[in-house]
């Protein structure tokens, strides 16, 4: 089907999410991956967004040496750039398919709704628009098949999404970073 080939999103996601320097996380951050719903809280400085972009950046990297499209497809969003799309029927698809004319990946109008039926969804900064909650809870209810991993900030009152397992992670004082795992990214 013309513009279903993602090789242009998933080569802009894995410059965006690469940094280049090796991962290091909690042991029960990486273990947390498990819940197919993850709700990561924590203050700024403890790793959400590094974490987020290295699970991103290791997903596209097995997508791309396994030739494959057919695991979970990767999908990442800043939500505090969701502003433009926040009134609409439905922010996330919409924000996708701009973002996907902006930066000319080359996929026909419905393919992110399509791949979200199987996708890792890893959305960023939940405290930043706080009014997506229910979006989210009622686009991962939806998509059962689908993986969700959302960061936030702690809020007062705690935001917890319905069915979303909730890790709380501190930030890392240099000095402990022994305690933590580390993974090559290369």
């Amino acid at each position: 089907m013309r513009g279903s080939d993602p090789s242009r999103y998933l080569e802009w996601l894995y410059e965006e999410s690469g940094t280049g320097i090796p991962a290091c996380v909690s042991p029960d951050l990486d273990a947390a991956l498990a819940h197919p719903r993850l709700l990561i809280e924590g203050p700024a400085g403890s790793g959400k967004t590094a974490f987020l972009q290295d699970v991103a950046h290791l997903w596209v990297a097995g997508l791309l040496d396994a030739r494959t499209y057919t695991l979970l497809f990767p999908i990442f969003i800043r939500l505090s750039e969701l502003a433009a799309s926040h009134g609409s029927p439905d922010p996330l698809i919409d924000f996708l398919n701009r973002r996907n004319r902006e930066l000319h990946w080359g996929l026909h109008p419905g393919f992110f709704r399509e791949k979200m039926a199987a996708s890792f969804v890893l959305l960023d900064g939940l405290d930043e628009i706080p009014g997506l909650a229910r979006l989210i809870e009622d686009t991962a209810a939806a998509n059962p098949h689908s993986r969700f991993v959302v960061t936030t900030r702690p809020q007062s009152p705690p935001k917890i999404l319905a069915g979303f397992h909730v890790v709380q992670v501190e930030p890392r004082p240099r000095l402990l970073q022994s305690t933590l795992t580390c993974r090559s990214l290369s």
